[in-house]
């Protein structure tokens, strides 16, 4: 009678060796045609010189002994399923380091880690589901290709993934530990981390799931990444969650999946991200828990970046960064918000948020330099004057550097009202006001003044085109230095306003100046009889060869004839749009893009173009210098 399954037993104090022969034609040292179990509290050293370490075509469990395993190829498979539930394994292959591979039937191909103390070390991916990856217990410890310092010399047909699956990751418990130059956790569909311990090292996303991603619970420490989380649907509902990114710190963004959604309802969320802090490409809802970003330091990026509605309906929000492109909350958001722009403040700086009569709200001990700050919570109420200044103290702080308890600063950075949009552009700490036309005929005002203001920001009016983003009249009355229309008159706004009021603030304001004094539309107003200058984009890429599903740079340069353009650039691949950007004061940005899976194999073209703003034109279609030929792998 044919055995049922095959038991592999390590009796205590009892050291084996398994080992085939070096250029053998057996698939590996141990192969079985049915379930296998591997146990007992033994040592059991297992090498596969010319495949892998242990294979079986149906399903594995190992549930005890001390393993060491080692793979020319993978490490240990279970084709049907593979069960670890207690033991100590350590694993080192070629490839993959532990597998399940069954792609036939999807009720099988998945792997179970429900105790145990796993070190795996592979060359591809740390572990690898042809279905779902269940993850309960247990401590792993991965490492794939070099860990996440060698990224760049990972090949583009290489998956070196900690964890991947192809259907579903489901975490709810377990001490996990990834350094992988790919993807620390990966799905090609669902990912759920319901619980754990985790911390990533990541030579691209730090977990990545191409359709959706929940964190329910748990305690994620993202140490390094390209982007932090990454997903067409990602949610965080729960948990702490840290980031650290060189691009993006959260991202909802998908080649074929729509809609793009990133909503946080609970947990705290720390980011400090080169790129944007959180970025969706399509909506961004914040309705609870406490989110702190810290976001870039260049302006072509933004601390919260949204391309439809970004809704803060509730829970505590901070984020700074850069002042060029900073966006706010849509104006239909629940909660009370403000924004501020300032001078720079260096890294270590500590601000505070007060009330106008000195009440202290909240203060922040920034990890980075920054120059803009957006805060929401229930104390905020919109239409009310805040503070926000510098020389704070702070105490008991908490999530990514936001303080429990402090103390009002020493220097007024910003006063601000809530619920309005700051402006950007201005020296020093003054901003351009909000204007609208006014109903009265020209004046006689005098000219405003000829050197920048220093006084407190006021605030802008959002420009239409790009919600969130203040614009600026850029034609007349720049820099403050020509004649107003007179007060009570014209087409601009605020007290005796010129580009940039304020309490003598802005641009070189002066008495009586601007375009008028009467408030009421939105500052484009001021600039719509300005003739447009005719702008051009030119674009680079990194290589142009390129494989479907992987990533390369693209440069953009932005150039006109007089000044710099700034604002959004579209990026489009075979007629579709696969990216927009934007671009800062600099005119040149640098961005990561992922060519889609579904893109055809040849030829392909990549073109860019600038959309345009209240000063410079869109950029021209057909100029050679804004496409280039890729080759699509």
């Amino acid at each position: 009678m044919a055995a049922s399954k095959f038991v592999l037993i390590a009796a205590a104090g009892s050291t084996n060796a398994i080992s085939d022969a070096q250029g053998g034609s057996q698939n590996a040292a141990i192969v079985s045609k049915i379930d296998t179990i591997v146990g007992g509290s033994g040592n059991i050293t297992v090498t596969g010189k010319t495949g892998e370490a242990i294979r079986s075509t149906a399903g594995l469990v190992i549930d005890g002994a001390d393993l060491t395993a080692t793979g020319a190829d993978d490490g240990i498979r279970g084709k049907d399923y593979l069960v670890v539930r207690d033991g100590k394994v350590q694993v080192t292959a070629v490839a993959d380091a532990l597998k399940s591979s069954n792609d036939s039937d999807v009720t099988k191909g998945y792997v179970l880690i429900s105790g145990g103390d796993l070190r795996l070390t592979a060359g591809n991916d740390g572990i690898q589901a042809e279905t779902d990856l269940l993850v309960s217990g247990g401590t792993l410890d991965v490492s794939t290709a070099g860990g996440a310092a060698a990224a760049a010399a990972l090949g583009e047909d290489v998956s070196a993934k900690g964890l991947k699956s192809s259907a579903v990751t489901v975490i709810s418990g377990g001490t996990i530990h990834v350094d992988a130059a790919d993807d620390a956790i990966h799905s090609n569909g669902e990912i759920y981390l319901n619980g754990g311990d985790y911390s990533l090292a990541s030579g691209d996303d730090g977990v990545h799931a191409d359709v959706r991603l929940e964190v329910n619970e748990g305690t994620i420490t993202i140490t390094k990444s390209e982007e932090g989380l990454e997903a067409a649907a990602v949610l965080i509902a729960g948990g702490t969650t840290n980031i650290t990114s060189n691009d993006d710190g959260i991202n909802a963004a998908s080649d074929t999946i729509t809609p793009l959604t990133l909503d946080i309802t609970g947990g705290s969320v720390a980011v400090n991200a080169q790129g944007d802090g959180l970025d969706s490409n399509g909506s961004l809802t914040i309705s609870g828990g406490t989110v702190v970003v810290a976001g870039p330091t260049g302006s072509d990026n933004s601390p919260l970046d949204s391309d439809g509605t970004m809704l803060i309906d509730g829970g505590t929000v901070l984020a700074v960064g850069s002042f060029g492109m900073v966006q706010t909350p849509s104006a239909s958001s629940k909660s009370g918000w403000l924004a501020g722009t300032f001078t720079s403040q260096n890294a270590g700086a500590v601000i505070s948020i007060s009330k106008a009569d000195g009440t202290w709200l909240a203060s922040y001990v920034a990890p980075k330099a920054f120059a803009a700050v957006i805060y929401a919570s229930s104390e905020i109420v919109n239409g009310e004057q805040y503070i926000v200044s510098s020389g704070a103290g702070a105490t008991c702080t908490t999530v990514g550097g936001l303080a429990q308890a402090g103390t009002t600063g020493t220097t007024t950075l910003a006063t601000v009202t809530a619920g309005q949009s700051t402006a950007s552009g201005g020296s020093g700490s003054g901003g351009p006001g909000s204007g609208g036309p006014g109903s009265g005929g020209p004046g006689s005002g005098t000219p405003g003044g000829t050197a920048p203001g220093s006084g407190t920001t006021a605030p802008g009016a959002s420009d239409s085109t790009d919600p969130g983003v203040s614009s600026v009249a850029a034609c007349s009355a720049e820099g403050g230095s020509d004649a107003g229309d007179g007060s009570g008159t014209g087409d601009g706004s605020g007290t005796g306003t010129g580009d940039g009021s304020g309490s003598g603030t802005g641009d070189g304001s002066g008495t009586g100046t601007g375009d008028g004094s009467q408030t009421g539309g939105t500052q484009s107003d001021a600039v719509a009889s300005c003739a447009k200058i005719k702008s051009r984009a030119k674009v680079k890429v990194s290589k142009k060869k390129v494989k479907r599903g992987k990533k390369i740079r693209v440069t953009i340069r932005l150039t006109a004839s007089t000044g710099t353009p700034t604002g959004k650039v579209r990026i489009v691949l075979g007629g579709k749009k696969i990216k927009t950007v934007k671009v800062g004061k600099s005119g040149t940005v640098t961005v990561k893009v992922k060519i889609p899976k579904s893109a055809k194999k040849g030829k392909a073209v990549l073109k860019v173009r600038y959309l345009g703003s209240s000063k410079f034109k869109k950029s021209v279609k057909a100029a050679k210098a804004s496409r280039v030929t890729l080759t699509l792998k």
